[in-house]
């Protein structure tokens, strides 16, 4: 009788699951992309905004040391630099340099032993605290929860991955973090 009844769960109703694990995959791969293009689309529109601010600021400067100071100062090659990778992406829309695995493997890689957070300290299982990066600020705000999990600034109320810490801290695009992560 068991024999009968894994026949049957394995001719009829497995095919069945597979289709709909299949199903529900490419929906949240397709809805994963749609996520991403509209990020990038305001991750262009700030920066360009950003950019030009800080142009406009720097032009109504005389002196040309105090120009390059500014321009120093406002991070405007760095910024130029993620410009051009998120309008690169945006115009290539492909995502299918990485999988969904790279992107599952690359969140997974612990944030601390990545070493580029300065003055964490552990604050008991597992968790550590800093200043954010993503803002500016003395005091520690910022929790990094363990491998796998990311973290959360309680100041500036962002969530994060192994990915964002990537992103900001070499200023690479998605698919560079996921590439950068996962070869570590």
């Amino acid at each position: 009788m068991l024999k009968k009844i894994t026949e049957y769960y394995n001719r009829i109703e497995l095919p069945k699951v597979r289709a709909k694990v299949s199903e529900y995959k490419e929906e949240n791969l397709e809805f994963g992309r749609e996520c991403r293009l509209r990020y990038i689309k305001q991750q262009i529109t700030e920066l360009n905004d950003d950019i030009d601010d800080t142009l406009e600021l720097i032009s109504e400067v005389e002196d040309e040391w105090l120009r390059d100071l500014l321009t120093d100062y406002h991070g405007i090659e760095g910024k130029l630099k993620r410009l051009k990778s998120f309008q690169y992406e945006l115009e290539h829309k492909d995502s299918s340099k990485i999988t969904e695995e790279d992107i599952l493997a690359a969140r997974q890689v612990d944030i601390i032993s990545l070493d580029l957070i300065p003055n964490t300290r552990s604050i008991g299982n597992g968790r550590y605290a800093c200043p954010c990066i993503f803002h500016e600020e003395t005091q520690p705000s910022m929790v990094i929860y363990g491998k796998g999990k990311g973290g959360f600034c309680f100041g500036c109320n962002r969530l994060f991955s192994s990915i964002d810490i990537v992103m900001h801290y070499h200023n690479y695009s998605f698919i560079e973090a996921v590439k950068y992560l996962i070869n570590k």
